[in-house]
């Protein structure tokens, strides 16, 4: 008897895991959009996303609808993360926002070259989603905030619930004392997990993580503290984790000015170097090394390291003479052969060119120096670069000592120093340069 139930108990348990097996591989992946399009001939219909830390725009799929009733589908076969799209028209700026996870299946019909009178047939979550994006337009911050809480109580699963979650926290009033700004900071991120695979693909997650950086002052301290909040204890394998690092290493440099340099070595020494997941391209480590041993070499706040160099026409300069007989010196090395430097030494001619004249009561000095054995193309950079009126100079030690002292190994390596020789940036970030000089 007791075999027989055994041998009961077994086939059942079998026989669950084969409708449970066979469910799942009913279940459809990637996702399939019917759109039939009318009254947009030669227009062209794009389904993208924009996420991470980049504004760029990542097409999946695209159509040129070549009559006025026209059917199509945008499909993809494979399986997808649950992600928030974007479809417009090409010829015109405004998309409309679609919440598509894994499996989805539905239809669309757009009967002109208005987007907004997009009409969802067969999906009650983006019929939805549609919907709270036409009445929100003109809504409070309240209105919105209790709309997004219907639709995030009534889509749990959905990406949509993590979006708009996220869209929740970020207009969320902030406390008014320390002690409850520091408690929320280190409660920010638990309503989610932040490993969840969808983080990464999410449109809003710079504006999420710009108000969480903000409830504190920026400061080395509240920042050291912020990026230890949101990487400590997340597993490096996540796809959070490059995108969490590399917004907090990004906003360093955009805040520059405010001298970030002990919270930038703790990123870089904790949550960056060793790289264990392989997080990071070999290139991006390059750049955020280097910078690290420049902090290192020459911290913020220091005086530069002097150093000899000479004009085209044997005059001789040093750094010390220069930086004393004007009020701020900006020090670019640069290679005539290198296309970064191409690009971005006429931006810094004319913005300092700009900078002299709004600034008359500053006596503001652009040194150019050449960071390149070869001289080949020197003048002929110079020329076409808009920097004859630069004061341009080169090096005549053939070690090239000042590459070790100052760390100005790649190109463009820049130094904002003021008259005593005092290092105020390591950067051409126009917004800190503006706040530092006019100071």
């Amino acid at each position: 008897m007791k075999k027989n139930l055994f041998v009961l108990f077994y086939t059942l348990i079998i026989i669950a895991v084969g409708h449970a097996q066979k469910k799942q591989a009913l279940q459809p992946n990637g996702y399939v959009i019917s759109i039939a399009a009318k009254n947009i001939q030669n227009e062209k219909l794009l389904l993208y996303m924009q996420y991470g830390t980049s504004k760029k725009q990542i097409v999946t799929d695209s159509t040129v609808i070549k009559t006025n009733d026209q059917k199509i589908e945008f499909k993809e076969d494979k399986k997808i993360i649950g992600a928030i799209y974007f479809f417009k028209l090409a010829s015109q700026s405004n998309p409309i926002e679609l919440a598509i996870d894994n499996g989805a299946r539905f239809s669309i019909t757009i009967n002109d070259k208005n987007i907004d009178n997009l009409q969802v047939n067969n999906n009650e979550l983006n019929k939805d989603f549609i919907n709270f994006q036409r009445q929100n337009k003109t809504t409070s911050i309240d209105v919105k905030t209790a709309a997004r809480t219907v639709l995030i109580q009534k889509y749990p699963t959905s990406i949509l619930n993590l979006y708009l979650a996220i869209e929740n926290k970020i207009v969320a009033p902030i406390p008014t004392t320390d002690i409850e700004k520091i408690a929320y900071r280190d409660a920010y991120f638990n309503f989610m997990k932040r490993d969840d695979k969808r983080v990464y693909l999410l449109p809003n997650i710079n504006k999420f993580l710009y108000r969480y950086i903000q409830i504190l002052p920026v400061t080395n301290e509240n920042y050291i503290a912020n990026i230890d909040v949101a990487l400590k204890g997340l597993d490096c394998n996540s796809k959070s984790y490059p995108v969490f690092a590399k917004y907090f290493l990004s906003n360093l440099t955009f805040f520059e000015s405010k001298n970030l340099e002990k919270a930038y070595n703790h990123l870089y020494t904790n949550y960056v170097k060793d790289n264990p997941c392989k997080s990071f391209t070999n290139s991006d480590l390059n750049s955020y090394s280097n910078r690290f041993d420049t902090n290192q070499k020459v911290p913020m706040g220091a005086t530069i390291p002097d150093a000899e160099f000479i004009t085209k026409d044997s005059v001789a300069y040093s750094l010390s003479k220069i930086y004393t007989e004007n009020d701020y010196t900006f020090i670019a090395f640069y290679s005539p052969s290198c296309p970064h430097c191409e690009e971005k030494m006429p931006q810094v001619a004319a913005y300092f060119n700009t900078a002299t004249k709004r600034l008359p009561n500053k006596k503001i000095q652009l040194v150019a120096i050449l960071n390149d054995v070869i001289e080949e193309k020197w003048q002929s950079f110079i020329i076409a670069k808009n920097l004859t009126n630069v004061l341009n100079l080169k090096s005549t030690d053939a070690t090239r000592k000042y590459q070790q002292d100052l760390n100005a190994f790649s190109n463009p390596s820049y130094y904002l120093v003021d008259k005593t020789g005092t290092v105020l940036l390591k950067s051409f970030n126009t917004q800190a340069l503006n706040e530092l000089m006019q100071n």
